[in-house]
């Protein structure tokens, strides 16, 4: 739900889901009174009253994961360290075995120094687990671990089996003073709108061809700064390239072409593209936020010293009552930025290469 507005598609919202941090997965219950269940590393920064530690194990993992007991694994390694050559040093892969340490001093160096920074990362898990408990801590010590010996027992000798004098905890229940505020169903009284949100429109299917060829002309002119002084096929070089990156299946780019060249040229269009930058400044694919925290996205912006003119680009060849209200939108957010400017509002319609300007 708190994802919806930035991911609201199955595809944005599944792709999203393949990278979502854990956290977010689960609901926290941290302030229950519960038994909590949770891993070593999962406790850092955590304290409570009693901890109990099921299997108190060392396992010194020089030579691959804890999971797959692998009896090697590569390490990025400096090939100069282990050579011992001269000075054209180069990173590689080396691969770490304990039976190959009677072969080469270099290596046997390479392995007790992994060794020793997986037993002091060992000491450090042991050391954040004991120091969790603020009253009571117990420890099961198994004696063997994966058919070796558990090297934690050195730490907990057999008869060890009780430090420190048992006193009485007092146990505070907090009393249930809180209000419970009943939460009504949410009223959605227009559900129209919000359907037509989740499936794709008709008229999209049936003008799919004037729809790709309008994405990919909006795709040109977000590129487009500012032309004034700029030099015009270079600029439209650029802006034609990022296009083409962005839709690679477009074909009709010879009949765009002709099109951007003449709307570019179009006395109507020609101020919004020609800007004395000493004077004006030119946003594009500028996001905003509105009260109810909804991204919206202007396609130009010009800030003038005596007025705001905001552009929308689109595709069709005609206003529509929709793109009517999405100008007006853009233009209260953009009047309470610059509130003591003046704001305009216009549509580029791309197809018909006209500009229509938009009365609040």
């Amino acid at each position: 739900k708190e994802e919806e507005e930035e991911h609201y598609g199955i595809s944005d919202f599944l792709e999203f889901f393949e990278d979502i941090p854990e956290s977010k997965l689960f609901i926290s219950f941290s302030g229950e009174n519960a038994v909590k269940l949770l891993t070593i590393h999962k406790s850092k920064g955590l304290d409570f009253r009693v901890v109990i530690l099921p299997f108190l194990e060392m396992d010194i993992a020089t030579m691959g994961s804890r999971a797959k007991k692998v009896k090697s694994s590569y390490i990025v390694y400096d090939s100069d360290v282990i050579s011992g050559a001269g000075n054209d040093s180069k990173i590689g892969l080396l691969r770490l075995d304990k039976k190959y340490v009677k072969f080469s001093k270099h290596l046997k160096n390479i392995y007790h120094r992994e060794y020793l920074r997986a037993f002091v990362d060992e000491l450090n898990t042991l050391y954040v687990s004991f120091t969790r408990a603020k009253d009571e801590l117990y420890l099961f010590v198994p004696n063997a671990q994966s058919k070796k010996n558990n090297i934690a027992k050195m730490f907990i000798p057999d008869e060890f089996m009780e430090r420190g004098e048992k006193h009485n905890c007092a146990v505070f229940e907090k009393e249930n003073t809180e209000r419970i505020i009943p939460i009504p169903v949410p009223n959605y009284k227009r559900w129209i709108p919000f359907l037509r949100e989740e499936f794709i429109n008709e008229e999209h299917i049936k003008n799919r061809k004037q729809i790709e060829a309008g994405n990919f002309m909006h795709a040109i002119l977000s590129q487009i700064h500012n032309l004034n002084d700029d030099n015009f096929k270079q600029t439209l070089d650029l802006a034609f390239g990022f296009a083409k990156n962005k839709n690679p299946y477009f074909t009709k780019i010879n009949e765009v072409s002709k099109l951007i060249s003449g709307l570019l040229s179009s006395y109507e269009v020609k101020p919004f593209f020609y800007i004395d930058e000493s004077k004006d400044t030119v946003y594009r694919e500028k996001e905003l936020v509105n009260a109810f925290g909804h991204t919206k996205r202007i396609d130009r912006i010009i800030v003038r010293h005596d007025r705001v003119q905001v552009l929308d680009f689109k595709s069709a060849g005609t206003v529509k009552e929709e793109f009517k209200a999405q100008v007006k939108e853009y233009m209260r957010l953009i009047s309470e930025i610059y509130p003591g400017k003046k704001v305009e509002g216009y549509i580029l319609l791309l197809e018909s290469q006209k500009v229509e300007k938009i009365n609040e």
